[in-house]
């Protein structure tokens, strides 16, 4: 089954959020990489990878967020993933002891709200109601988390 990944920005020009569904394993990962290294690059200060529609994830899939969240920092940004507590992906995060390097949230909310994990320094980003999706159109957004309706 193909990955579904859609980007938007919260309300900010440094931030950007990648909400990906499916199954993350070794016939989908090329398509999360050829997404991801790009924004990773020279793309948003503060990515936030939104893992809560990820049902399955094998260990291919946490090396490739391993590999996007180096090149974060590596470009001086941060890295946030936001999956279900306790879920498959949240276990097999913790599993591989990644979640002291990649902050793991519950809600995008929360990951907006978060210190810096490097200077662990209260952060401004604030979600806004409305955020600008890929090709510039207005993503209606809930409250509750600050996502796409």
């Amino acid at each position: 089954m193909p990955l579904d990944i859609r980007s938007w920005t919260p309300g900010r020009e440094d931030t950007l959020v990648v909400r990906i569904a499916g199954e993350i394993d070794l016939v989908t990962v090329d398509g999360l990489r050829a997404f991801l290294r790009p924004v990773t690059g020279s793309g948003p200060q503060v990515l936030i990878v939104d893992l809560t529609e990820v049902w399955f994830m094998s260990v291919v899939g946490v090396r490739c967020l391993d590999q996007a969240m180096r090149r974060m920092k590596d470009h001086g940004g941060e890295f946030h993933v936001v999956c279900p507590r306790g879920g498959a992906v949240d276990r097999l995060i913790r599993f591989q002891g990644l979640q002291h390097l990649m902050p793991v949230h519950e809600r995008i909310l929360d990951a907006l709200r978060a210190p810096d994990p490097a200077s662990g320094r209260p952060s401004a980003r604030r979600p806004a109601t409305l955020a600008s999706g890929q090709g510039g159109y207005a993503v209606p957004r809930t409250e509750e988390d600050g996502s796409p309706a």
